[in-house]
């Protein structure tokens, strides 16, 4: 797939990313995380927010929140946690592809992906990592479009699934049984949904596909990524019940 065209082409970053900006002589939020990706190009530095365009145009934003995180549940329960996030991804017209409780350099995160339909056809994938604290939080996120000719990966693998008797069609042409399913909400049977196709087996069969593009980056970031001791000596995120906030989490910008 070739590189969607950006305006201004930025400058090649070599070195870890989210390093100290010497140039504004004040301290960025995001300078207490750093991340070391190759062939990013730097696209925006600003306060509380810096983007990069990797070699494929997919867009990668680091943000900084100074506000209480908005996870919809407690990171001590995954159960509760995907299934929160499996319906605020729903209740906002997409859906959940997987959800994980990771460490990240000795920080407590969340990893997860999200697909958008787009329009005319085609998902977008949004990949993230969170970083939640008491007070503040950090966000990883890459957003990689499904462009040109789309649903190749799906095509291919509904005609094998059907084929194996994985799937079924139902005769009165309604929803196909098997294809789609909420990974983390049994209760949900109709709607976008994650499919067979979005397994992670088949990424390295389809590595110009979105989602596994998505999958790779977030894949390489994980281990590179230094937060300073500052950051992990603050007060640890604290599930609260509160209010949705009309954030649009999923844009890269």
């Amino acid at each position: 797939m070739e590189p969607t065209a950006q305006k201004d082409a930025p400058r090649l970053i070599s070195k870890p990313l989210g390093g100290p900006n010497a140039t504004e002589g004040q301290m960025n939020p995001l300078d207490a995380i750093a991340f070391t990706t190759p062939g990013l190009q730097k696209a925006e530095d600003r306060e509380g927010f810096r983007a990069w365009y990797t070699p494929d145009g997919d867009g990668v934003g680091l943000y900084y929140f100074g506000i209480a995180p908005d996870l919809p549940a407690d990171m001590d329960s995954l159960t509760n946690l995907r299934l929160a996030l499996s319906r605020r991804a729903s209740a906002s017209g997409s859906a959940i592809v997987e959800a994980h409780v990771i460490m990240v350099d000795g920080c407590r995160a969340v990893r997860q992906c999200v697909k958008v339909p787009q329009q005319p056809s085609g998902m977008t994938y949004l990949g993230s990592l969170t970083l939640p604290f008491r007070d503040f939080s950090f966000v990883l996120k890459i957003q990689s479009e499904e462009l040109g000719v789309t649903g190749v990966r799906e095509a291919v693998l509904f005609n094998e699934k059907l084929g194996s008797g994985e799937v079924h069609l139902h005769p009165d042409g309604g929803d196909i049984a098997g294809w789609m399913k909420d990974p983390y909400d049994a209760t949900r049977t109709s709607g976008l949904a994650r499919s067979l196709a979005d397994d992670d087996e088949h990424d390295e069969r389809f590595p110009d596909h979105p989602l596994s593009r998505a999958r790779l980056f977030l894949s390489a970031a994980e281990p590179s990524i230094i937060v300073s001791d500052t950051i992990r000596a603050a007060p640890p995120f604290i599930y609260r019940t509160q209010a949705p906030r009309n954030r649009s989490w999923w844009k890269l910008r």
